[in-house]
């Protein structure tokens, strides 16, 4: 599982630790599969089936009909994590380049400072 963008917490009901990483237009498509392989259903059902397709629970992937079988509390807080953030982890700025110091310019010969008489 790529550490570019991932969530990792404890489930409040089983205290199972899980881990989410970002959703891919591929899990998106496959979950919509799983959905319609088990019969069809509503939202509920995409969701629980593309979170499990994105999430390891104690380190371990969990098939869909499986993944049914978790405490509804545990799937209703999986539902609330946004492995996606609208825009991604901003690196830290580049830090600004080091000041040069620069030697004071000579004046040009016979430009020196002129006496009042």
């Amino acid at each position: 599982m790529s550490q570019a963008h991932t969530i990792q917490t404890t489930l409040p009901y089983s205290g199972k630790a899980v881990t989410l990483r970002r959703v891919t237009a591929r899990d998106m498509v496959e979950a919509e599969l799983l959905v319609e392989q088990a019969g069809g259903g509503k939202d509920i059902a995409h969701q629980m089936a593309l979170i499990s397709r994105v999430a390891l629970i104690d380190g371990q992937a969990l098939p869909y009909q499986d993944f049914l079988e978790l405490d509804a509390t545990d799937v209703q807080f999986l539902g609330k994590l946004d492995p996606n953030p609208a825009k991604p982890p901003s690196a830290p700025p580049p830090a600004p380049p080091p000041a040069q110091s620069s030697p004071s310019p000579e004046p040009p010969a016979g430009a020196g400072p002129t006496s009042a008489q």
